[in-house]
């Protein structure tokens, strides 16, 4: 990035950066450390066992973005900078997003960020589980898993620039929270699933929610009329 003004929140932007770079995902580790690492592959292979273990495959469609606009610092006179994703527009329709982000100020920049964006929100996000019966402790937030086998197929078409074409063929997802349910001597363990790019719900909305408001700016002369009178500005 040729500038970058930090104004919100770690997380927020740690969730910026990850996108701004092109298919990054970040996690925090129990003593707070960060590590950055490209969603290029999966983590794991789970092979479809009836007996073993239990599939919900479903998508969400409702934070689907595929036209954004986004706007800079007010301060840096940046035109708006948008991007599309026509595969996405011809099999869903138009799903515009217009979103503020103050940190940059260069439209290299900005555009660098709305394209990360729209390989991950421009289609739709994994909403599947998947339930060990007996039980997983290996299994961590954050993995990205693919499923094979069985009678387990995608429940939309794929896309030919869904997430970077980097899961082309798989059914794959990210691991976004883990369940452990213990029942006397019985453990179960389901993890919940989503995009293999985000690291965040609702990115568009996650990475602003501690930004600034903008603020107006007033330039006046002292020739005014209204110099002097209660109006905001005063000559003391």
């Amino acid at each position: 990035l040729a500038a970058f003004d930090v104004k919100a929140g770690v997380l927020e932007t740690l969730a910026a950066l990850s996108y701004a770079a092109g298919g990054h995902v970040f996690e925090v580790g129990p003593d707070l450390a960060v590590s950055f690492r490209k969603a290029a592959g999966v983590d794991r292979v789970w092979q479809y066992d009836p007996v073993a273990m239990g599939v919900v495959l479903g998508v969400r469609s409702s934070g689907l973005a595929n036209s954004i606009v986004l706007e800079g610092s007010p301060l840096s006179g940046m035109p708006s900078e948008g991007g599309t994703r026509t595969d996405s527009i011809d099999e869903y329709g138009l799903a515009s997003r217009f979103f503020s982000f103050f940190s940059v100020s260069r439209a290299e920049d900005a555009a660098k960020l709305v394209e990360g964006l729209l390989d991950d929100v421009a289609y739709p996000e994994p909403a599947g589980a998947v339930t060990f019966h007996r039980g997983d402790a290996s299994v961590r937030v954050g993995d990205v898993i693919e499923l094979r086998d069985g009678p387990l197929r995608r429940l939309e078409r794929e896309l030919a620039g869904e997430w970077a074409g980097r899961f082309s063929g798989k059914l794959a997802g990210r691991v976004r929270r883990v369940r452990h349910r213990i029942s006397g001597k019985h453990i179960s363990t389901t993890a919940f699933l989503t995009s293999p790019l985000r690291t965040v719900a609702s990115p568009l909305a996650f990475i602003v929610r501690s930004q600034e408001a903008a603020r107006s700016l007033f330039a006046f002369r002292l020739d005014e009329e209204t110099v002097g009178l209660d109006l905001g500005f005063h000559l003391d």
